[in-house]
């Protein structure tokens, strides 16, 4: 009978299950299949230089060999460096097939005539084992760290999408419309193709009611044919097969009609639905924009309630200030009475002459922090305002030697009145006859001077305050202008001032 020899060689002993743990896996394996018999031949290479591995041959002589049973030699190594260098499996003659199949099915798996190569079998399953584990070990760790570095950029990642889902909402807005606008073409198109249809199901219905009436008259043309003889019995065959046919075109087409009416009326559903999905995002296009104007004309609101209220805390912190130090003044004016009353025995003349001194310096002294507070409005009411924001996209804004125009003039004078003029007392009429004529300004336009420059308006401003303040508060003895007792009785408030003795400006030659 034909025999199976496997002969294993190796140079080096067999590793240990601590040695095959230390393994190196990037260690390159080189496996050969062997086209003849479907083993494999693997060779594993030593951990130690070529010239050990030689002089390890040549010691081999000198060593004492011990084999295994199953016909593995083992040459043990001095330097304990060593991994199998060689393992081969092989047929040295070719059996029958069924003593091959036989024989290659016990290979490393427990049979009786390869009982030896279970070592070498058992051997080679831990290293392929350990380079698995090692390969699995390897992609978890991998897995892990590139998930914790993923990880540190998510948080910026989120605020970065936020941004874009807030520039992607608008733009779902826009085409949100485009949609809206597409879908009443798609309407119109349906209500079209409905009509069409209609049209079709009533020419159908024609044809159907023209096909009955040949078939009516067909039946009755084949009742006069069988009243003759033999000979037309072909022709009422040939009839009757027509009266068939035609009735198969009868159902078809009433067929055609019943699916054409479920269309319509899948049609007509779609539409409505349609229609009505229009009509919501009409409804909630004018809801958005209703509240974007809302919010747009609080936002304006607010911001002239903060100016307005700005202006009062000026006004009454100053009323405060003022109040604050006429209680100093009283309590001085106490104190010098006690005081007076004690050193000159109630000299009522020197008391009189003093207090009217004081009161004058009193007077001064109110009457300078008034000035100065109308210097203020006209000279800092572009800072203590919202005006440039509010204008601040105009074109005589950005060119202040541009005109302002009819456009806006009139809003522009109004919030000079209501900021300046009105603080100050001072008549918009009169004011803007002072900006047609005075020579400083130099404007040649028409009155009112609606195509005057900003440049011009803020000059006209402060030129027509400091002519004001001029009236209001003369230098010295002068009789132009108001005098203290005028401030005194309308107790330094320019509101209850008579009219008559109110600034007019008048034109100088």
């Amino acid at each position: 009978p034909l025999t199976t020899q496997h002969q294993i060689e190796s140079t080096q002993p067999n590793p240990t299950k601590s040695e095959l743990s230390t393994l190196n896996p990037t260690q390159p394996i080189h496996a050969i299949r062997d086209t003849n018999s479907m083993n494999i031949i693997s060779d594993w290479l030593p951990s130690s230089s070529t010239a050990a591995a030689t002089n390890n041959e040549e010691e081999g002589q000198r060593r004492k060999s011990r084999t295994k049973p199953g016909g593995i030699s083992i040459n043990p190594d001095t330097s304990g460096d060593w991994l199998p260098k060689s393992l081969i499996i092989q047929n040295k003659i070719m059996p029958s097939n069924a003593e091959a199949n036989k024989k290659s099915d016990g290979v490393c798996c427990g049979s009786s005539s390869s009982s030896s190569l279970i070592p070498g079998c058992l051997s080679n399953r831990k290293v392929i084992c350990g380079i698995i584990f090692y390969a699995l070990i390897a992609t978890v760790l991998w897995s892990f760290f590139f998930s914790r570095s993923f990880s540190l950029f998510s948080r910026q990642s989120q605020i970065e999408e936020l941004t874009e889902q807030v520039q992607i909402l608008d733009g779902e807005i826009d085409e949100l419309e485009i949609q809206v606008d597409r879908l009443g073409g798609e309407v119109d198109r349906l209500g079209n193709e409905t009509d069409r249809l209609e049209n079709i199901n009533g020419q159908l219905n024609i044809a159907a009611s023209g096909l009955n009436e040949t078939l009516f008259f067909l039946a009755g043309l084949n009742s006069d044919l069988n009243i003759t003889g033999t000979t037309q019995e072909e022709l009422t065959q040939m009839l009757n097969d027509a009266i068939e046919d035609v009735g198969v075109i009868n159902g078809l087409l009433q067929n055609s009609i019943s699916a054409l009416g479920d269309r319509i009326e899948s049609i007509s559903d779609l539409n409505g639905s349609l229609n009505s999905t229009i009509v919501d995002l009409k409804e909630e296009k004018e809801h958005f924009k209703d509240i974007s104007q809302s919010l747009n004309s609080t936002n304006i609101d607010l911001d002239a309630r903060v100016s307005t209220l700005e202006i009062q805390l000026f006004n009454i912190t100053e009323q405060n200030d003022s109040l604050s130090q006429h209680n100093k003044d009283l309590r001085s004016i106490v104190t010098f009475l006690n005081q007076a009353a004690i050193n000159f025995n109630s000299t009522v003349e020197d008391v009189a002459g003093y207090l009217a001194d004081d009161i004058g310096e009193s007077i001064d002294l109110v009457l300078t922090r008034l000035e100065l507070s109308y210097q203020d409005v006209s000279f800092y009411w572009r800072c203590a305002t919202s005006f440039e924001y509010f204008y601040e996209d105009r074109l005589w804004m950005i060119d202040r030697y541009a005109s302002i125009g009819p456009d806006d003039y009139s809003d522009v004078m109004e919030f000079v009145e209501e900021h300046v003029l009105d603080e100050m007392c001072a008549s918009r009429s009169d004011f803007e006859l002072f900006l047609t004529n005075d020579n400083y300004i130099g404007y040649t336009g028409s009155s009112p001077p609606v195509n005057i420059s900003f440049h011009n308006l803020v000059s006209g401003i402060e030129r027509y305050s400091s002519l004001m303040m001029q009236y209001y508060f003369p230098e010295g003895e002068s009789t132009n202008g108001l005098s203290k007792e005028i401030w005194t009785n309308a107790r330094y408030n320019c509101q209850n001032i008579p009219t008559a003795s109110r600034y007019v400006w008048t034109q100088e030659f």
